[in-house]
């Protein structure tokens, strides 16, 4: 029974990765960037769930770009605390719930 309830988990997870990365590119081809945004930081935050932290920072890392081109919101800002957290190997508060 709990291998079964592990599959459906791994195949859940999978899933959603997926579903990230279709959103994330869908997001860029219309250069939506919040939108591209949202879609990185669900995927980061699923690899930080699965202890995949490094997949996690090199997804994100491109984002930091965005900012020195004037895109400021509270989402971008999210995601340099959660790349500052992922660099010093801190546990990650932003991606908690």
């Amino acid at each position: 029974m709990r291998a079964g309830l592990e599959l459906g988990s791994a195949i859940s997870a999978l899933i959603a990765e997926i579903a990230f990365k279709k959103a994330a590119k869908i997001a860029q081809q219309q250069r939506a960037k919040l939108c591209e945004l949202r879609a990185r930081m669900s995927h980061a935050c699923l690899l930080v769930k699965q202890g995949k932290r490094e997949r996690a920072r090199d997804l994100l890392a491109p984002l930091r770009a965005w900012s020195s081109e004037g895109l400021e919101t509270r989402q971008l800002n999210d995601a340099e605390a959660l790349l500052e957290e992922l660099a010093k190997r801190a546990p990650v508060g932003i991606c908690a719930g």
